[in-house]
């Protein structure tokens, strides 16, 4: 589900729809935060999404997934830091 979510909305939106639906739990930044890299919080919440979609994608899948996913990450923080 996740992944197919991605395919349609990408890394930012979803990204943001995570931080949404986590708001409400505190702990679960505090998790993100210490456990992902990142400069902000967006970009360690981003890598938990991406994370979370490479354990669920099939194996044969992943290369290619990590790639594009990594990609769509890299333009996103290039965009916050022009804002």
């Amino acid at each position: 589900m996740l992944r197919a979510r991605l395919a349609r909305r990408g890394v930012a939106e979803v990204t943001a729809k995570f931080t949404e639906l986590n708001a409400p739990r505190a702990e679960y930044r505090t998790v993100i935060r210490a456990t992902y890299s990142g400069t902000t919080d967006r970009e360690k919440a981003a890598r938990n999404v991406i994370s979370f979609a490479l354990l669920r994608a099939p194996a044969g899948a992943r290369a290619d997934l990590t790639e594009r996913l990594d990609d769509e990450l890299q333009q996103m923080i290039a965009l916050s830091a022009t804002h």
